[in-house]
């Protein structure tokens, strides 16, 4: 029986390589061994939104997410992230996850995060060290990645 897998990240329409790794697994022999659902999670509101337009398009988001590993028995949550509030929002979307008992794959993207992870506050650093633990798999750009920045 196929795996049920939902993607996380930027989709058609954005540029940039976590929106052109999406594609390329959209597009590879992995959509024909299971059950593939795409979320864009990408910027969806127009630059000179306000506050609650961006507000709202977050909750939109989380209400899509939930309603797919409902509606569509998601086993695995694949999200693409990088730093700042993309993981900080990403985060969120993982413990929802968790909630509906769903894998979580992260996949970590952007030549920043490794900085990110080893140059935050104490407390910041134990949330994305519990975030990374706590997945069942974690993907990085880098051999050099492979050794946690995250202390503490």
């Amino acid at each position: 029986m196929k795996k049920t897998i939902l993607m996380l990240g930027p989709c058609a329409g954005h540029t940039g390589g976590m929106a052109t790794v999406i594609e390329n697994l959209e597009s590879s022999k992995l959509s024909a061994q299971c059950n593939l659902y795409l979320l864009n999670t990408g910027k969806i509101t127009a630059k000179n939104r306000n506050l609650f337009q961006g507000i709202f398009a977050q909750i939109k988001i989380l209400f899509s997410l939930m309603s797919l590993i409902v509606c569509k028995r998601v086993e695995i949550v694949h999200i693409h992230t990088c730093s700042g509030f993309t993981f900080w929002r990403d985060c969120f979307h993982a413990s929802v996850s968790k909630v509906f008992f769903c894998k979580i794959v992260w996949h970590i993207h952007g030549g920043r995060f490794h900085g990110f992870a080893s140059h935050g506050r104490p407390l910041t650093k134990k949330i994305l060290k519990f975030a990374l633990a706590s997945a069942d798999s974690v993907i990085v750009l880098t051999e050099h990645w492979k050794r946690p920045p995250v202390s503490g």
